[in-house]
């Protein structure tokens, strides 16, 4: 559990960070070492990575396919528990600033998303789990091992110039160093990138429920945490404004299908908001596997299209590059 004096240092370089980003983001824009010096060191150190330390940080790893700008080590040493791309500062929108009706990934810049998929790609190199991408004001943190394309994988990000920074860089526990020190820990899902046991409340490093996250969530779907209504909840309980109605009750999965959330059911038929299969879809499930539907065409995590049962179009002999739309 963070102290109260850790949490104050962190709100602390949070608002320095700020400044810098304010007063020299023209020239933090220009240069990713700069902006890597400046900016993302600066968190790491407060997150708890010794940077001057080669046993737990390795700058410029070579993970076979190329080098990743940071791999960070718990004292296990066997292999990075994490692995952090940093581009240079760049112009873009804070989270809370999602323009209607397109996904996260669609309003990353082009540099945040290229290096997203670079670094799952890492990860995949390797086995290792979880990627962080930056460029020094956003943070994006990404699960290999979930479900769907970058939307899908993402589980925590926050970008330093919002007014919540302090409480969602909190909630990206999988930064803290001593967090990952501890190993393996209870609890199966996850929700904004903090452990949630089956009944969907956060939990602590000791394994007991987290008082100060999640008041009101009743069950989690796909790493949402969720009221008893179906209201995607915020780290801190409230109902989060980026989702504006609620999932329907018996939502087995939710996926992104076009840049908005499908709910379905345990057998993959698309529902409405009252719970209903939808009689626009309800013809056929959602393929098995499928992540996403580009075009009308249901694509696996790789991008090939699929078909009824959830196989491979045999038709198809190559997958779509990234999702095309």
């Amino acid at each position: 559990m963070l102290k109260k004096a850790q949490v104050d240092d962190l709100r602390d370089l949070i608002k320095t960070l700020k400044n810098r980003i304010r007063d020299h983001g023209a020239g933090l824009a220009r240069s990713e070492m700069e902006t890597r010096n400046v900016l993302v060191d600066q968190l790491l150190i407060k997150l708890g990575w010794d940077m001057g330390n080669p046993d737990h940080v390795k700058r410029e790893h070579n993970v076979g396919i190329g080098n990743v700008d940071y791999a960070l080590f718990n004292d296990s040493k066997e292999s990075p528990v994490l692995l952090v791309e940093a581009k240079k500062l760049s112009t873009h929108t804070t989270g809370q600033e999602v323009l209607p009706g397109v996904s996260e990934t669609e309003n990353l810049p082009k540099i945040l998303r290229d290096a997203a998929i670079q670094g799952l790609g890492y990860c995949l190199a390797i086995e290792v789990q979880h990627v962080a991408v930056t460029d020094g004001r956003r943070w994006d943190i990404y699960d290999v091992c979930r479900e769907g394309f970058l939307d899908g994988k993402r589980i925590a990000f926050f970008d330093l110039m919002a007014d919540s920074a302090v409480d969602d860089c909190l909630g990206a526990t999988i930064l803290w160093r001593l967090d990952v020190e501890r190993g393996d820990k209870p609890g199966k899902e996850f929700a904004y990138g903090m452990r949630v046991d089956a009944d969907g409340y956060v939990l602590g490093s000791n394994g007991e429920r987290d008082k100060r996250y999640s008041p009101g969530t009743k069950w989690v779907v796909d790493g949402f945490p969720l009221d008893e209504e179906g209201w995607v909840l915020t780290p801190k309980g409230n109902r989060a404004t980026r989702f504006k109605y609620p999932c329907p009750t018996n939502t087995a999965r939710i996926l992104d299908w076009g840049g908005h959330r499908r709910f379905l059911d345990e057998e993959g038929y698309v529902l409405t908001k009252s719970g209903r299969r939808d009689k626009r879809y309800s013809s056929e499930p959602y393929p098995p596997g499928a992540v996403v539907f580009v075009n009308g065409f249901p694509l696996d995590e790789e991008g090939w299209i699929l078909t009824k049962s959830g196989k491979r179009d045999g038709r198809y002999t190559w997958p779509y590059g990234g999702y095309d739309v």
